[in-house]
């Protein structure tokens, strides 16, 4: 009986002789050449999402300290006065048995650490008041917040306005009552 060969004996004769062994010099050198590209893109990208995630979590932060300075000035806590980029510091919290203790993690916490050392804050607010066409009751009260910090190409900045009764005294008071005696807003 004539034996024809095993499978693998096609394989091996396939190997040997001028057939190719391994890889080429050029071949590792593209896979190399596309892997670095592919890392140098995906590097970008990432620096680009976290750019962007910077630049959404100062957004947020802004709106959030003009929230807080229009509520702030509804209360009372800040004068219902014109004011042009002065630093936003926190109002000192007084009165409200050990409050301050309890104020963990305050978006106004590195604000006061800067203040003290003399370093430029890191927040500025305007508030701005214009009367309201056609109403005499009713005055229009704008917060703007920006940032200062000079690292940014475009600092950013959020403004909030909002109509408010304001009735002014008889005693000629400018900033006029925004609370009925009997407390709560008018």
């Amino acid at each position: 009986m004539k034996r024809v060969g095993s499978p693998y004996t096609a394989l091996r004769s396939g190997f040997s002789g001028g057939g190719r062994r391994g890889i080429s010099l050029m071949e590792v050198i593209l896979a190399t050449a596309l892997l670095m590209g592919s890392v140098v893109v995906l590097s970008r990208l990432i620096g680009m999402g976290r750019t962007q995630a910077n630049k959404a979590e100062f957004a947020s932060e802004a709106q959030r300290l003009c929230e807080n300075t229009m509520h702030e000035i509804m209360l009372g806590l800040r004068p219902m006065e014109p004011i042009e980029e002065a630093p936003l510091q926190p109002i000192p919290v007084s009165g409200f048995g050990g409050l301050e203790d309890r104020i963990d993690g305050d978006i106004f916490t590195g604000m006061v650490d800067e203040s003290a050392s003399g370093a430029t804050p890191r927040w500025l607010y305007s508030v701005r008041i214009g009367s309201v066409q056609d109403s005499t009751k009713l005055t229009g009260l704008t917060v703007q917040v920006s940032q200062t910090e000079s690292t940014l190409r475009r600092p950013v900045q959020f403004q909030l306005s909002r109509w408010v009764r304001f009735n002014t005294m008889s005693s000629g008071d400018s900033t006029g009552d925004l609370f009925s005696p009997a407390g709560g807003f008018r």
